[in-house]
């Protein structure tokens, strides 16, 4: 059967429409890995392409143990934050949700300062995490996100629906609360111990190494699948509860999944790196901006995006306050900082409009 003319129009849209994402998928891979090239060879000390081949010298050992990690884990990391933040925006029909709104950060937050504060002046505590060593705090904050967003996951059930108003009430004041116990802990911490947790809440991958890489990562890559995964569902849902119900979508096990997915890769990215603020925010509002609303297109550019931004932020804070360091958490926060009041009156004028 021949195509009528309005079926080979729609044909040849929709084929445009899958090149062009193409080739924005192929150009925002390729910046992506120039970036990594970049912020691996450029720092504090430089460091030639040759340097890889001469294993028995210092830059080999900078490159292979410092730099290539640090740059993986602050693309992956980056790209986890900016993919969750899209996808709770849409699930929340919130643009200003992100994994910090439903507690994650805040219970990573509580977990550390108790691991810094208290941890030390009980033995047994004191020697399990003497034992864990450099695990330590991440296993802490990554467990602390975890329990405080199943708070809030329990809060906001009513008959075994999950009120997605309610949760953001949930996560409001959880975070409230979780802010006040660690205002209560650090009013008890000695300088040392707020020098430790004023470090970690504003986050850095300056400590970065193999050993606390991989297992994120792995953690992060299998998130990051299975988040994608659920694309189609997601987009569905962008219509709203009900039309995406009559599409065939279990809009409840997707608010289920969606939720414990974000959990776990946003715990994992604050258990490596600390508090790292505004790209879960600011990247999925760019990408909406530039490229469209499409789920599946917005979420894998926003994680290119994230990880490209946060590599770029990352080699601007080791470079600007030579010999010193810049927090990364404090560069994101002055680009994305600035952005979040730019949407905020976009948002207002909309309403008033």
């Amino acid at each position: 059967m021949k195509k009528g003319p309005h079926n080979s129009l729609s044909y040849e849209i929709y084929s445009l429409q899958q090149r062009r994402e193409g080739f924005i998928t192929s150009l925002f891979i390729f910046i992506s890995i120039a970036l990594m090239i970049t912020a691996t060879f450029w720092g504090p000390i430089e460091i030639h392409f040759l340097d890889l081949f001469s294993v028995e010298s210092m830059e080999f050992e900078i490159l292979s143990n410092i730099r290539i990690p640090r740059v993986i884990a602050g693309f992956f990391i980056g790209g986890a934050l900016a993919i969750v933040g899209a996808v709770l925006q849409i699930i929340f029909s919130n643009p200003l949700a992100d994994s910090g709104l439903i507690g994650i950060s805040a219970g990573s937050m509580v977990a550390v300062v108790i691991g810094i504060v208290i941890a030390p002046v009980i033995p047994a505590l004191d020697y399990l995490f003497t034992q864990l060593g450099v695990y330590t705090l991440p296993l802490l904050a990554f467990a602390g996100g975890l329990f405080l967003v199943s708070i809030v996951y329990k809060l906001s059930l009513h008959q075994g629906r999950v009120d997605v108003r309610t949760m953001l009430l949930a996560g409001i004041a959880m975070n409230s609360l979780a802010g006040a116990v660690t205002g209560l802990i650090i009013y008890m911490a000695d300088d040392t111990e707020i020098r430790s947790i004023t470090f970690w809440t504003m986050g850095s991958l300056a400590g970065v190494t193999w050993n606390g890489v991989i297992p994120i990562l792995i953690i992060i890559i299998v998130g990051v699948f299975f988040l994608y995964h659920l694309r189609e569902d997601i987009h569905c849902y962008m219509a709203g509860e009900k039309q995406a119900i009559c599409l065939g979508v279990d809009v409840e096990k997707l608010k289920r999944r969606v939720l414990i997915i974000s959990a776990l890769i946003s715990g994992a990215s604050v258990a490596l790196t600390g508090m790292i603020g505004f790209v879960g925010l600011v990247v999925p509002h760019i990408v909406r901006g530039l490229f469209g609303v499409k789920a599946s297109v917005v979420m894998l550019l926003s994680f290119l995006m994230g990880g490209s931004f946060l590599v770029l932020a990352d080699l601007f804070s080791k470079t600007i306050v030579l010999p010193a360091e810049l927090p990364i958490g404090v560069t994101t926060s002055l680009i994305g900082a600035p952005y979040f009041i730019f949407l905020l009156q976009r948002i207002k004028r909309g309403s008033n409009a």
